[in-house]
């Protein structure tokens, strides 16, 4: 199957994330800040790395998935280390863009095992895979990327058969992630976690962010204030409104068609992605493609859910949206990494890999519910 449809969408998402960056992005006398720049930059740099990506067969992806996680580990380790010592740089270390590639290889390659869970070793190797990252993102202060990592692992274990017991002790972890993980947080950020219930309580305190989100949705109407018109981000109103709350940006300035349009662009990546789990015929490329498209399309939701008010703030982009050069270039590499298996739905089978049976097909969504 050609590359073709999921490069475009990824070049179609990526071209409207610069336009609404573009509009907040001009300074005095039309001038443009290195923000858009650096993020026109990593577009570009977003090419070649969906090219890489779809370069790597399934059985160089399984193979790379164990070091990749270990640098992903160390990488935390260092910012939260250097964080700990008053290092500022650390607080923009890309840990969750990381975490976006490394964990999803690291679950799909420990749950592509024919029995992946056989004995107390086997539980503490998924565990720590799993739980790991999670607590320290969860530390670094990105609960959202944490609870990312614990239901991506819910979905992909129960797809692969895990009993249950392990994939309620999972969702349960995930549940206590949440209050642990906004204790963890800045006071900034626990402000926007905590204001989002009774926001109108507290419009000049911990209900303010998310008040100018409903204010920018709200004004834009139908079909939004123009492009560049919009005032709750360009005036200072709406903090984070080109990262957090990037659609609420995009809301007010585009208006409720624009932003389902776009909207509509990263659902049908989510589905492409969905398409290319199904059709694989090896047990690795199946999960990888599943535990990458949840990832995204839970991180998607979730970005949206905070902006609207129907979920805690956390701080999570929304992917080729928000402002951010490695999150794009991330996006872009998981992007060619679905490519890249959907390029060769049943080669490269590495050793241990499961392949499906003529006969047998990737567990359908109505299975998966029904365990």
């Amino acid at each position: 199957m050609s590359a073709a449809p999921l490069f475009l969408l990824a070049a179609l998402a990526t071209s409207l994330g610069l336009v609404n960056l573009f509009g907040t992005s001009t300074g005095s006398g039309g001038i443009l800040t290195d923000n858009f720049t650096t993020q026109l930059l990593a577009g570009a740099g977003g090419i070649a790395a969906f090219i890489v990506g779809s370069s790597l067969s399934p059985a160089r992806l399984r193979a790379m998935a164990r070091p990749a996680w270990l640098i992903a580990i160390a990488t935390m380790l260092v910012g939260i280390i250097a964080m700990t010592l008053g290092q500022t740089w650390a607080t923009a270390l890309p840990l969750p863009a990381l975490a976006a590639i490394a964990v999803p290889m690291v679950l799909a390659n420990e749950a592509a095992r024919p029995n992946p869970i056989r004995g107390p070793l086997d539980w503490m190797r998924i565990a720590v895979a799993t739980a790991l990252p999670a607590i320290l993102l969860t530390v670094w202060g990105a609960p959202g990327a944490a609870m990312l990592v614990l239901a991506t692992a819910i979905t992909v274990l129960w797809t692969a058969g895990v009993s249950r017991s392990f994939v309620v002790l999972w969702a349960l972890m995930a549940a206590v992630t949440v209050p642990l993980g906004i204790a963890a947080l800045s006071p900034a950020h626990r402000s926007l976690a905590s204001g989002f219930l009774t926001p109108a309580a507290t419009p000049s305190g911990d209900g303010y962010s998310t008040l100018q989100s409903l204010y920018a949705v709200g004004s834009g109407g139908w079909l939004g204030n123009g492009w560049g018109a919009g005032t709750q981000g360009r005036l200072g109103f709406l903090h984070g409104h080109d990262s957090s709350f990037a659609v609420a940006h995009m809301a007010e300035e585009w208006g409720a068609i624009g932003t389902l349009f776009a909207m509509t662009i990263l659902f049908g990546i989510v589905l492409a992605g969905l398409q290319v789990a199904e059709r694989c015929r090896d047990r690795f490329s199946s999960l990888l493609a599943l535990a990458l498209v949840v990832w995204f399309g839970l991180q998607c939701a979730a970005h949206v859910g905070g902006a609207l008010g129907l979920l805690p703030p956390l701080g999570l982009s929304l992917p080729f949206f928000s402002s951010g050069a490695i999150s794009l270039l991330s996006a872009w590499m998981c992007l060619g990494m679905l490519a890249s298996l959907r390029r060769r739905p049943s080669a490269g089978l590495a050793p241990g890999a499961v392949a499906y049976g003529p006969n047998e097909s990737v567990p359908s969504l109505a299975a998966i519910l029904a365990r």
